[in-house]
């Protein structure tokens, strides 16, 4: 197997990042849905940034009235503070998270069964992604 990649591959996995960060960043405030949900999430976070107190009862599920872990909070809560309390950071953490997954899932299945096989899966992912 061949150890270095050809300038072939080089541009074609910049094409797959490029392609990656513009579908989940490009005009990404007007693609965030912002419901009620949503909005007492950022509440939440905005009193646990203001009052330094940390929360330990995550959000409802949907379905079941049982409560999620506090995680979300927890990671959302930086982002929601470097955007100056604007609803769009906790979604570009979920952007980058994205991007990350897409690098992530091309470098395991390279190691895993190959480049052109890593480049057409991590390509799936890269174009089905969500908005949300």
């Amino acid at each position: 197997m061949q150890k270095g990649l050809s300038k072939l591959q080089i541009f074609l996995l910049i094409i797959l990042v490029v392609v990656a960060v513009v579908l989940r960043f490009w005009q990404i405030r007007d693609y965030v849905v912002f419901l009620g949900d949503e909005g007492r999430d950022v509440l939440i976070m905005k009193k646990m940034i203001t009052t330094a107190r940390p929360v330990f009862l995550g959000p409802t599920a949907s379905v079941g009235g049982f409560y999620l872990g506090p995680m979300y909070y927890w990671m959302a809560a930086p982002f929601l503070a470097l955007s100056r309390f604007d609803p769009v950071g906790p979604s570009i953490m979920v952007a980058i998270f994205g991007l990350a997954t897409v690098i992530l899932l091309y470098k395991f299945l390279k190691e895993a069964v190959g480049f052109y096989p890593a480049l057409l899966a991590s390509s799936l992912y890269d174009f089905s992604y969500c908005s949300c």
